[in-house]
């Protein structure tokens, strides 16, 4: 759910990338999703 949240916040450009970052990273802390889609999450915000 939270790599959802993620994923549709960064396409509809809601937030910017270091808010959504700082997310990814909070969300990965806690466990809310692992560790290939908090990878995706960080490539996705890399790709211009």
């Amino acid at each position: 759910m939270a790599y959802k949240i993620l994923k549709n916040l960064l396409s509809n450009g809601k937030k910017t990338t270091d808010e959504i970052l700082t997310m990814a990273d909070v969300y990965y802390a806690a466990g809310r999703i692992d560790q290939e889609q908090y990878e995706d999450i960080v490539a996705a915000c890399q790709t211009p």
